[in-house]
């Protein structure tokens, strides 16, 4: 993947890895995630639930190449990241 960085409000991240992306909080919130692809159709999702603050993992191995959107929830806040597999 492409390495991003989309910093957020209140110290909110999230940095897009090789392997997946972390998801940095400042505070406690609840987080969830969707990975589409580029034309639209979702490819996997999850949700962390309700967290403290914290640096949180997740797996984004064996998504097929190609270009994504990855669609991630932060408390009220969503964020959108494009991001490439190779």
């Amino acid at each position: 993947t492409d390495v991003a960085e989309r910093p957020g409000r209140e110290g909110r991240a999230v940095i897009l890895t090789e392997g997946g992306f972390t998801v940095h909080l400042g505070e406690a919130s609840y987080v969830g995630w969707d990975l589409y692809s580029a034309d639209g159709r979702r490819i996997r999702g999850g949700s962390l639930g309700f967290v403290p603050a914290g640096d949180y993992e997740v797996d984004l191995s064996g998504i097929p190449s190609g270009a994504h959107i990855l669609r991630v929830r932060i408390g009220e806040r969503v964020m959108s990241l494009k991001m490439v597999r190779r």
